[in-house]
Parts: structure tokens; sequence; C-alpha cells
């Protein structure tokens, strides 16, 4: 299929650049020298609709059904990295393909494959389809050679080659969704009856009467075309015409906007290929014709009328899977994005925090709680929001893993807050939030973070108790890391050693909780394994990760309880704790083995060896200073005795 979508990619770089042009192009037959036909006018004004409506319009993409808005969505942070303006991006994809493959929308920022390819380096990254199209037509050799080549040992060039030509297919399939609908650029023959601009679907009737007499001139005067006559010119034009576009755009995948019950719904494309129609998607078919119309003419009443009648349509073919409600609050989710504001909030509370330890203003320190709050508070909307649109647990995925474990630190040190009236808690809780949530966004980047689970995983049961077990762990570790980190800062630092009273006194606590999380949720992970897999343990990488959590903490806490460890290798042996969960929660995906391997790959690695030598360098630093510290205290002891 991916060859094929590629091949799609490559005809379409000959039909988009002559969509700019009304001209009628010189008749010819089927060759692979002529220019493809014109489908639409890239010089077409954009016109000035309203989206939100359209947004609303339910399609069904990998697996579930979700609003054009989420839709829009993943397909601009799969292409551009990015999710800014993706309706109005979509909206252009879909409606007037001509302009959208001329705009940049991919990004590439590797400087090797953009070599490899002959483009140039943008500030952007940005490419557009033409232009990338092309290079991959002209390195069609590279790009089959990469594809021979066994995935261990392609380079990184070669790796982001084939999932550049996968992304340049897809927006292929895009661009092409609804060119059926679209004017075509063609010398009618005489026969066909047609006035003002023809769309494929208009010209289809002629084609069988158009081909016989194509055929007979094939017979009379086989394929020399300078011996045809005008009409038989067009004659021949026409059919070539038609093949080509179908061919170029018959198998168009992305856009399933018509709903058949009980089974997967179908592209506009696929419903006139396949031939499957009914008299109520008939309707819906002839509802999306007029949507394009609308848009190619600006008509805003046209426009709207047509959207609010597409979505009853759709709820009438598909009523058992299309929960207005559902739609509505992903809609809303897409739209308000909360976790954006989420992190704002976060960053608020720090703010006010600093602030009220420099002026002590009574009524920043007041606010800051509020600001917490407001952020917790929102952090969780956001969570039951998704949990509402999925039906599920929201611990599925890595990305949503990020966010829960975020909550749970934000839940905890605001519990202690209440408890202790310490503004440190809030700093810590403040600063853990504003960190993972700047984590999530970097791995919501590649597309849809509501992903469908393969069936192993969509377990309410499991996901509700071993990802949850396991994803409370990993948050009450980073509190311990980070109760840690401070403790080791106050000894190492007088000036911070107010901190340290606060900070020590709940550090065994804290870890003693991350260790029965992380040690239930191994041993239920064993449970659903040998239920799932047929085997309860099986020494794969995230359950060699979720068991090293476990026994550096089983290690570090026994050494404290039987006196074999100091207090500071104690404290210190703790703070790399955080060194631990990163690479059971994110180290072990970048193997890209074993049955657990969903999250982030090559992308992460360094990010995860930054994040680790940098960590170990402060925690030796801190334990250096603390050292230096004690010793010089000693020695002043040592000199006041003497004296």
């Amino acid at each position: 299929m991916r060859k094929i979508l590629l091949t799609l990619a490559m005809l379409l770089t000959a039909v988009l650049p002559a969509l700019a042009s009304a001209d009628t192009p010189a008749p010819a037959l089927a060759s692979a020298d002529t220019p493809a036909p014109a489908l639409a006018s890239a010089d077409t004004p954009v016109p000035t609709l309203d989206l939100t409506a359209f947004g609303k319009i339910p399609v069904m993409h990998d697996g579930r059904i979700k609003p054009m808005d989420a839709f829009a969505d993943y397909w601009r942070a799969y292409f551009a990295g990015t999710r800014d303006g993706a309706l109005p991006w979509l909206v252009d994809t879909l409606f007037n393909p001509a302009r959208a493959s001329a705009r940049p929308a991919i990004k590439v920022a590797n400087p090797d494959l953009l070599a490899l390819l002959g483009l140039e380096r943008r500030a952007s990254h940005l490419y557009t389809y033409a232009e990338l199209a092309a290079a991959m037509d002209a390195h069609r050799a590279v790009y089959q050679a990469a594809q021979n080549i066994v995935p261990e040992r392609r380079t990184p060039a070669q790796t982001e080659l084939l999932a550049l030509g996968g992304k340049v297919a897809d927006l292929a399939d895009l661009l092409a969704s609804l060119t059926l609908f679209m004017p075509i650029s063609v010398a009618m023959p005489d026969s066909v009856t047609l006035k003002g601009p023809v769309t494929y679907l208009d010209a289809l009737p002629f084609r069988e009467p158009v081909e016989k007499q194509v055929k007979v001139t094939l017979r009379k005067k086989g394929e020399d075309v300078k011996r045809y006559t005008d009409a038989e010119q067009k004659n021949a034009w026409f059919i070539f015409t038609l093949d080509r576009i179908r061919r170029d755009a018959g198998g168009s995948t992305a856009l399933r906007v018509i709903p058949v019950a009980n089974d997967a719904w179908r592209t506009p494309w696929a419903l006139l290929i396949d031939g499957k129609g009914g008299p109520q998607t008939v309707t819906l078919f002839a509802d999306w014709r007029a949507l394009v119309r609308a848009y190619g003419t600006g008509g805003t009443k046209a426009w709207d009328s047509t959207i609010k009648d597409i979505r009853t349509q759709m709820r009438h073919l598909d009523p058992a899977r299309i929960d207005r409600a559902t739609l509505a609050l992903e809609n809303a989710y897409v739209t308000f994005n909360p976790f954006f504001m989420v992190a704002a909030l976060y960053a608020l509370t720090l703010a006010l925090i600093g602030f009220a330890a420099l002026w002590e203003r009574p009524w920043i320190a007041r606010a800051a709680p509020l600001a917490f709050l407001a952020a917790l508070g929102l952090h969780g909307l956001g969570l039951l929001m998704r949990m509402l649109i999925l039906g599920r647990p929201p611990v599925s995925t890595l990305y949503e893993s990020v966010l829960f474990v975020g909550f749970v630190t934000g839940a905890y040190t605001l519990f202690q807050f209440w408890r202790t009236r310490r503004m440190g808690w809030l700093a810590l809780g403040a600063g853990l939030g504003l960190f993972l949530q700047l984590v999530g966004f970097a791995h919501d980047q590649d597309g849809d973070n509501m992903v469908s689970l393969t069936a192993v995983l969509n377990t309410h049961f499991w996901l509700a108790t071993h990802v949850l077990c396991i994803t409370g762990g990993y948050a009450f570790c980073l509190l311990t890391a980070m109760q840690a980190h401070v403790s080791l800062a106050a000894e190492a630092l007088p000036r911070l050693i107010k901190l340290r009273e606060g900070a020590f006194r709940t550090l065994h606590t804290t870890a003693l909780v991350a260790l029965a999380f992380s040690a239930v949720g191994t041993v239920l992970g064993g449970i659903w394994a040998d239920q799932s897999w047929g085997r309860f343990w099986g020494w794969d990488p995230k359950e060699n990760g979720a068991l090293l959590i476990v026994l550096w903490l089983t290690w570090v806490l026994h050494g404290r309880i039987g006196a074999t460890m100091g207090t500071r290798a104690f404290t210190a042996g703790l703070a790399a704790l955080g060194i631990v969960v990163a690479l059971s929660w994110f180290g072990v995906n970048l193997l890209n083995v074993g049955l657990h391997s969903y999250g982030f790959t090559d992308s992460a690695a360094r990010t995860l060896v930054e994040f680790i030598a940098g960590d170990t360098a402060l925690i030796a630093a801190l334990w250096w200073r603390a050292a230096k510290k004690e010793k010089e205290k000693e020695s002043e002891s040592a000199s006041c005795v003497s004296n």
C-alpha cells in the first residue's frame, strides 16, 4: 500500500502544477511525457467562510470517529510538526489542492536528507508538496534502494527519506480526496452536451460512448495523433484525462466521510468506484459535491446549509456510532487545548512564588496557591475530557502517562502544602508540572494523541489497575527524586538549609510509597501478561525497566534501614532515582524491541542522554559541595577544640 501511495504521489506531481492553467492542453494519447489535466485553478480566491461547523463534521480515522477539527489537528502535526492553523490548512488542502500543493506543508529538518534531495535549507524547515514530490521522483532510485535495506542497517538519512516518502504519499492522498467533484480543464468532445465547468463526475457518464469512438479511431488510424481530426483528438484526450484522474486519485483513502453502518466508512472516491451506495448515501454524496461548489463560489449560505445537511445525513446513516456529545466534547478539547493553559498556570505559580520570596507582599503569597489550584483543576479537567472522549483510563500511551503523572505529582504536593503550609511544596509541584507538560508537548508533535488501542491493550480493568499503579509509581519516584535534590542542595548550600528540614522529613515516606506503587504495578503487569501473552515474565525491556525501579528503591531503602548507607549517600541514591525512572519510562522505548515498545524512539535519544549526563553531573557536584562543607565544619570544630 505504501508503494502504491508513493506512486500516487509521483503521478500527482505532474497533475497539480497544471492546475493553475486554464488553457486546454494539446490532445494526445496516454504517454509518459503527456502533461496531466488541470482539476482547478490555484488562483481561485480564498473564500471567507465560517469553518466552525465544518470542524464538527464526523470523519472516521485510525479506527475511530472524530470531528474534522481533530482530523485536521492530526494531519497538520504529522506533516508540519505543529497544530497551528490546522483546520484552515485542511480546508485549503481538500477544496483547493492546486493552491495547497504550492504552499509549505511538510517539515524536513535533516540537513543530510535535504542535501540528498537537492533542496535548500530553510529557517522554517517547511517545504511544499510540489517540490518534495518532484525531488522524490528525481531520486526514485535512492528511495527504492533504501527500501531494500533492512531497517537496522539504514542510515538516519535513509530512514527519514522513507518516512518523508510516506508523508508525501499521504499528502497526495489528502489532496486527491475531493477531486472527483472539481472542474477539469479539457476540451469536451462534440458528443458531450455539457456547458460550464465540468467535473470528473459530470463527464463520467459520457466516458463509455466516447471510448467506443476512440477504439474505432485506433483501429482505423493507429496511435499517430497527427492523422486524427480535431474531433478525434478531443475524444482521445477526454478518455486519457478521465483515466489519468481516476488512476491518480481513485485510491484516496484518507477522507472517510461516507458512513456505512457496522463497517468502515468510505471516501467519496471509494463510494464511486465500489458502487455500493444506497439512497441516503447518494444524497450525502451529492451534499459533498454541493459543498465543493459552495467553496468554489464563496457562497456562505450554501456552505453553511450544506454542512448542516451533511451532518444530518451522516447521523441517519450510522446513528449507533456517531455520538454527538462525544464529538462535541472532542471538538471543544481541540479548540480549547487545555494543557497549554495548564503549562502557563504552572509557570505563573512559579513566578508568583519567586516574587513572594523577593517582595514580601501578602497578596502575592495568596495568589500563588490560587494559580496552582487553577492549574491542577484544569489539568484534571483535561484528563477527564480525554477519558470521556476515549472511554478508557487516560494512561494508555506515553503521552497520556506524562499527563497523568503530572496530575498525581500536583495533587500530592497540593495536599502537602495544605497540611504544612510550606510554599516549597507548591514550587515542587509547579516545577514538576511544568517540566512534565513540556515533555508532553515534545511527545505530541507527530500526530494523533488520542489513538485507538490494540486489542491486547484495550482492557479497562488492567488499564485502571496495572497502568495506574505503574504511572503512580513514576509520579512518586519523581517526587522522591526532586525532594532528594532539594535536600542535597540544602546540605551543599547553607543559604538553603531551611529547605532541608521540609524536604528530608518526608523523603523516606515518599520513597516507600513509590516502592509500593511500583512493586504492585509490576506484579499486576505480570498477571496481565500471563492472561494476554501466556507468560508471567519474559524479560521484555519494559518489564526489566519496571523491575529496575523496584530493585533500585529496595537497595537504597534497605541501605538506609540497615545503617549501611549514610544520610548523604541515601539522599544521593534517591536523587538518582530520576535517572532510573527516565530509563524505565522512556529509555526502553529507544531499543524499539519488545511487546511494550509503543513510545518515542530515535528522536528522544539525544534528549535522554543529555538529561542523564546533566543530572549525574548535578548530583556529583552537590555531593562534592556538601562533603567540602562538612570538612570545613569539622576543621572549624577541631580548631575551636584546640583553642
